[in-house]
């Protein structure tokens, strides 16, 4: 599917999940596309759906239009999916109400950071008033060497920290967005979020087409529909290229971790299209659960992490503080 280039970004990720449960609220109570995209540029103002309502009027795919909202990848796949199998409204409302858990997640996490870098604050604060205030009146050159040597610990730690994250993601956002999936899911902790999203919309996307009709291999060589350097059109062509030469889905199933083992399953208990696609659609609602089952989870131990590195940052900013007098004491006794 041809890709249109939108610039910098031009809308935030919170009025993105708002455009799209809005379009779809006007859908369902009977606005075209078109006339909801029409509503909606004269309730925001937003200069954006001068582009999208042109779009649209020119005669181009609902996928091509959503993508001057700068969507993921995989979203635009979902949209041209949904628009072969008229099924834009739920699209557009499940694609809406994903990036406003995201946005919640975020705004949780960013909550529970705020207090214990506060604290941190506080400390990095106090440890500078240590060596430049309280140890040179104490006049212990010993500690005040050790003292030294800490700093240069933590901060070259920091600097190194701080430099491989800049790195790791500038290096990521080079990556096509089928490599960045291959990459994050092989991130530790977060890993397994990332990979039960990419099940789910994938499962997603293969139980509209078959609802719609479509059998099962020939959602498996659709590549050419799909965003160039997207996941679905990358697993496309990899069930593509290995059914030509003779493998079987099992065994493709079994090679590729992004595509899920449950779809192995519902292929052995066989049956119709449009029971297969039930199932498949079913396998992807759970999997939607799951994800958001395990990010609560890792929120859940974000907290006591951080005040574990808290608890550990202050008994070393007492021992700081008390080495130096306990060797004023010890050098007067």
């Amino acid at each position: 599917m041809k890709s249109i280039l939108v610039g910098k970004k031009m809308v935030s990720a919170n009025k993105k999940s708002e455009y799209l449960l809005t379009l779809s609220k006007l859908m369902e109570n009977g606005y075209s596309l078109l006339a909801a995209v029409r509503s909606l540029h004269i309730m925001t103002k937003d200069k954006i759906f001068n582009l999208i309502e042109a779009d649209l009027e020119q005669g181009n795919s609902v996928a091509f239009a959503m993508q001057r909202l700068e969507l993921p990848l995989t979203m635009i796949n979902q949209f041209f999916i949904a628009e072969q199998n008229s099924e834009i409204v739920k699209t557009f409302n499940q694609c809406g109400l994903l990036l406003s858990s995201k946005k919640k997640q975020l705004d949780k996490l960013k909550e529970l950071l705020m207090y214990p870098l506060v604290i941190l604050f506080s400390l990095v604060i106090m440890i500078i008033r240590i060596k430049f205030y309280i140890i040179p009146q104490l006049e212990v050159d010993d500690y005040e060497f050790i003292f030294d040597i800490l700093q240069k610990i933590v901060i070259t730690v920091g600097v190194l920290l701080i430099s491989f994250i800049i790195y790791f993601i500038k290096k990521l956002a080079k990556k096509t967005e089928y490599n960045k999936a291959l990459t994050l899911i092989k991130l530790p902790i977060v890993g397994k979020v990332h990979l039960a999203f990419y099940h789910y919309l994938i499962l997603q996307g293969i139980g509209m087409q078959m609802s719609g009709g479509t059998n099962l291999n020939q959602v498996c060589q659709m590549s050419r529909i799909y965003v160039e350097g997207s996941i679905q059109q990358e697993l496309s062509r990899y069930i593509q290229k290995s059914l030509n030469r003779g493998l079987k889905l099992d065994v493709l199933i079994d090679n590729s971790v992004l595509i899920p083992d449950e779809l192995k399953s519902i292929i052995n208990l066989g049956g119709d299209n449009q029971s297969m696609a039930r199932d498949i659609l079913l396998m992807s609602d759970l999997k939607y659960s799951e994800t958001t089952k395990k990010i609560k989870n890792i929120l859940n131990l974000v907290r006591p992490v951080l005040f574990l590195v808290i608890a550990i940052s202050i008994i070393t900013t007492y021992l700081l503080v008390l080495l130096p007098v306990y060797g004023m004491m010890r050098g007067i006794s």
